[in-house]
């Protein structure tokens, strides 16, 4: 269900849909009926080199199926500096 925080409305674990199969996103940002903005964030596990390039063939699989912008964020940055975070979300809206 969609949520609203500083006039941002957005969708936590969304899922999105491809042919045969789908991905989980952590925030999905609608603008209209498209979606505008999909914000990934990765903890410490996405450091590891397999997990990167795991992470690398996943955004390429949402943009080509949303068209979204995609912007990653530590889970360190949504703790220490989660002001940063909106701010940066905004710069995509």
């Amino acid at each position: 269900f969609p949520v609203t925080i500083e006039a941002i409305r957005y969708e936590f674990q969304r899922p999105v849909w491809g042919k045969s199969t789908y991905k989980i996103v952590d925030f999905w940002i609608p603008r209209g009926r498209r979606v505008s903005l999909i914000v990934e964030v990765d903890g410490l596990y996405h450091d590891d080199g397999t997990q990167k390039l795991k992470d690398i063939d996943r955004r390429k699989w949402l943009k080509e199926h949303t068209g979204a912008e995609i912007l990653v964020v530590t889970n360190a940055e949504v703790d220490t500096d989660v002001d940063s975070v909106i701010a940066k979300i905004k710069t995509y809206l």
